[in-house]
């Protein structure tokens, strides 16, 4: 076998790490496919610091596996990093990925040892449910299932119409008023298992990076103008043939937990949902904690979405 040469990835390894992701995706059963400038979005600053926090491996100049580091501080609940990566199918099963992998925990175990509180704190992954090199690698390192989650999907033939709730006014995205969205979504998520909050850097990043559409997405108003619930939607082009249909995809819905069994969910998610077919869609989709403590599973289900793929959180605590 090859000695692959390790070394950082830099910023021209990022067509090829996104060639490589979009290869060990497919083989894997998952049906994205990924953009090269959402690649360099997701890995590089401010998420990290290719320098520090990736590591390439490559053989005869080609790059064959990957990992890199995202570190999340926070001063409530717990501090996570999470190690991602990704091995070509052909060199699989050959030490690159426990490689890849070991310095992947190291350094995150690195990076929570520089929180200075005493919270709680993990190396985390993730993977779909049938990737089983995957689970078999984040074994190895003593990283446990501990979270499911599902991806539901809706095709955008039979909508129904979005109810009216009395003293409620959605209306389209206010980009103006961003920081107020962002407190309500950070009050809102406060009860989701494993969610902190998000500073002002990486909210900037979620409500106006790569494939974020403002212009699908939506806010509730109570009567006296106050945001009080959220639909921020997405849209990658690049997932259209591997899917098969065009999609929204609804990336964060948020409701104050005193505005929660009125129907603002619904109501903006059927509002969405009008919005994308409008657009040119045909099929909606959205990611859900199989727990969710809101009974979200319920409501989309209601509305129409079915279970496409689910995906696993596995986790270990620091060393």
């Amino acid at each position: 076998m090859n000695v692959p040469l390790m070394r950082p990835l830099t910023p021209d390894d990022m067509v090829a790490l996104c060639g490589l992701i979009n290869l060990a995706n497919a083989h894997d059963g998952l049906r994205i496919s990924k953009d090269v400038d959402e690649v360099r979005e997701d890995i590089g600053p401010p998420t990290l610091e290719l320098g520090d926090d990736t590591l390439g491996a490559f053989i005869g100049g080609d790059l064959v596996g990957a990992v890199w580091v995202h570190y999340l501080p926070a001063e409530v609940v717990n501090e996570r990093c999470y190690v991602f990566g990704a091995v070509h199918p052909g060199h699989r099963r050959l030490g690159i990925g426990r490689q890849l992998m070991a310095w992947g925990v190291s350094r995150a175990d690195a990076l929570l040892a520089t929180g200075t509180n005493e919270l709680p704190k993990y190396v985390c992954s993730s993977a779909t449910e049938g990737a089983d090199d995957a689970r078999r690698l984040f074994a190895r390192f003593g990283l446990e299932p501990v979270r499911y989650f599902d991806d539901l999907v809706m095709p955008l033939t039979d909508i129904a119409p979005a109810p009216v709730i009395p003293g409620i006014d959605i209306v389209a995205w206010p980009v103006e008023r961003s920081a107020e969205i962002h407190a309500v979504k950070n009050t809102a998520f406060a009860s989701h298992w494993g969610s902190t909050p998000t500073n002002d850097e990486t909210w900037e990043q979620i409500a106006g990076g790569f494939g974020s559409r403002p212009d699908l997405s939506f806010v509730a108003l109570d009567a006296d103008g106050h945001i009080v619930a959220l639909l921020l939607s997405y849209r990658y082009e690049a997932d259209d043939e591997v899917l098969g249909s065009s999609q929204g995809y609804i990336d964060k819905i948020a409701t104050l937990p005193e505005w929660r069994e009125h129907g603002i969910a619904r109501a903006l998610i059927l509002t969405a949902l009008h919005r994308f077919r409008e657009e040119g869609l045909t099929q909606a989709a959205l990611d859900v904690d199989s727990d969710s403590p809101t009974g979200a599973n319920r409501l989309y289900t209601s509305i129409g979405f079915t279970p496409r793929s689910r995906s696993i959180t596995f986790r270990t605590s620091a060393r």
